[in-house]
């Protein structure tokens, strides 16, 4: 069985590598269904019969976090597939209660949970029955592991989709379900408030660097202390020409952390700290007006923020998990997370990115000086967000796409099931040649 399964693993690696990522996670889903055996360990298995009208049941968290803004997207892309779907909040069972559970659902859940958010109990908690439907997760993890003790929230889905390839990789060391690639975009909504500067009564002339995260989505993950230094190792306290903002969410149970940050900057005259509640066409205004985003994150499962602020003109300084045409990229080492990210504990060898501060502080002086190359990487950022938007996604797959797409589709599943055929002939051969 050992030398099965590592051939196996070789055909797969092998079919990763040479066939385009669409039609990769195309034949990787077929194979799936028609050609793993039964889990006896899964609780839920597919829906016998679909006797619910089609449409998506779109399970998630209405709030004004990353978690709404993932939901309002994924809205979007219904909206714009005219897909039929209703929404369904996680934090309001009550609503639920009253409005919605006298409404018919439809056949399709899809759920956007975070992987350790507890899904099974959040759906029993709705009174809804997962084997009525065909029940898709819309996942995404930060590291490179999935602790076992979230695996059991993958039990009751029949596909899985991430954000990213590093979300889908991840999972799909611990998933039995397909995993599929299906990434978030930048919202098509690009205006912005005029006279940005005055509005936030940001310094009119200095070179605004913005750090922006979510203090309830681990402090220890988006790791604002490294952006500071950052910013610290390269400017000096009297330089009046540049800035810093620093814009956070929910953060009333940090202020510790916050007046930290905060002494650590208070020799800086252009500093802008920002912890109010802003719309979405402030964010943008907000994202539009300064100079150059930064984040040095210990790990990340999408990269939504740098992904809007690409798309409004805004070049990025980023840990290196996104690509250097676009980005200037900052190395790192991989050090133990020891219990700093929820699933993790002491020496559990979870790893994640120590970004090096001397090189992000070099790209931070390089910004201010370097016009030629800050705008190149405006151009290019440009570019990638115009890749991930949802109307261009949604017309590439015209009539003659889809045949062609097909068609290659197809060919890829017999190459896949060729490959697999000849991997268990060869290895058949070879316990045969070795009993004789």
């Amino acid at each position: 069985m050992k030398p099965i399964l590592f051939m196996k693993r070789i055909c797969k690696k092998t079919a990763k590598t040479i066939l385009p990522s669409n039609l990769y996670q195309k034949a990787r889903s077929v194979y799936h269904r028609t050609s793993l055996p039964p889990i006896q360990t899964i609780e839920y298995a597919y829906p016998k019969s679909q006797k619910l009208p089609f449409g998506v049941n779109l399970f998630c968290y209405c709030t004004d976090n990353s978690a709404g803004t993932e939901a309002h997207l994924l809205q979007l892309a219904l909206e714009a597939s005219k897909v039929p779907y209703q929404i369904v909040d996680l934090s309001r069972p009550e609503k639920f209660e009253k409005e919605i559970k006298q409404v018919q659902l439809y056949y399709i859940n899809l759920i956007v949970c975070h992987a350790a958010s507890g899904t099974p109990a959040k759906l029993r908690l709705f009174g809804i029955d997962p084997m009525k439907h065909y029940n898709i997760g819309y996942w995404a993890w930060e590291v490179s592991v999935l602790p076992d003790v979230f695996c059991a929230g993958l039990d009751i889905f029949q596909e899985i989709w991430t954000m990213s390839a590093f979300c889908t990789n991840t999972l799909e060391k611990k998933a039995r379900v397909p995993v599929l690639t299906i990434p978030l975009y930048a919202n098509p909504d690009r205006t912005v408030l005029k006279n940005g500067r005055e509005y936030f009564k940001f310094s009119p002339n200095a070179f605004l660097f913005m750090i922006a995260y979510d203090c309830t989505s681990f402090v220890s993950r988006k790791n604002p202390q490294a952006a500071v230094q950052a910013f610290m190792q390269a400017f000096a306290p009297e330089d009046e020409q540049v800035g810093l903002v620093l814009k956070l969410s929910y953060p009333d149970n940090y202020k510790q952390h916050i007046e930290e940050l905060l002494k650590l900057l208070a020799p800086y005259k252009n500093v802008y700290y920002i912890d109010s509640r802003l719309s979405d066409n402030e964010m943008r205004t907000l994202l539009h007006t300064v100079n150059t985003y930064v984040t040095l994150h210990r790990g990340e499962g999408f990269g939504l923020v740098p992904l809007e602020a690409m798309s409004l003109g805004t070049p990025v300084i980023s840990t290196e998990y996104m690509n250097h045409m676009n980005t200037a990229l900052v190395g790192y080492d991989l050090v133990p997370v020891n219990g700093e990210y929820v699933g993790s504990k002491q020496g559990d060898g979870m790893v994640w990115a120590e970004p090096h501060v001397d090189e992000a502080a070099e790209h931070m002086r390089r910004m201010v000086h370097d016009e030629q190359w800050r705008k190149k990487l405006i151009e290019h950022g440009k570019r990638t967000a115009e890749c991930y938007s949802v109307h261009k996604m949604i017309l590439q797959k015209g009539a003659f796409f889809m045949w062609f797409d097909t068609i290659l589709w197809l060919a890829a599943i017999v190459a896949f099931i060729a490959v697999e055929a000849a991997t268990t002939a060869l290895v058949s051969v070879w316990f045969a040649v070795g009993a004789a």
